[in-house]
């Protein structure tokens, strides 16, 4: 997985430009739970992955994400 096209994926899932390798749930105002569904769609969509319920507990960073899609 390209880090670069999943900064892309979340920052078009919920509308925030300042997103970027090291973006967590606790740094972006948008990454609320509304986005965070947003992020796990938009996943599904461009990439055809379903997330687990546990893996959508844990998808809380660009980096938490990047570990769940190589795993």
């Amino acid at each position: 997985m390209d880090i670069e096209e999943l900064v892309n994926i979340v920052k078009l899932a919920i509308n925030e430009e300042d997103i970027n390798p090291n973006s967590s749930i606790e740094d972006v105002d948008n990454w609320d739970s509304l986005g965070h569904m947003s992020i796990v769609l938009a996943l599904k969509e461009n990439l055809g992955v379903e997330l687990s319920p546990e893996e959508i507990s844990q998808a809380i960073s660009i980096q938490s994400i990047k570990e769940i899609l190589e795993n």
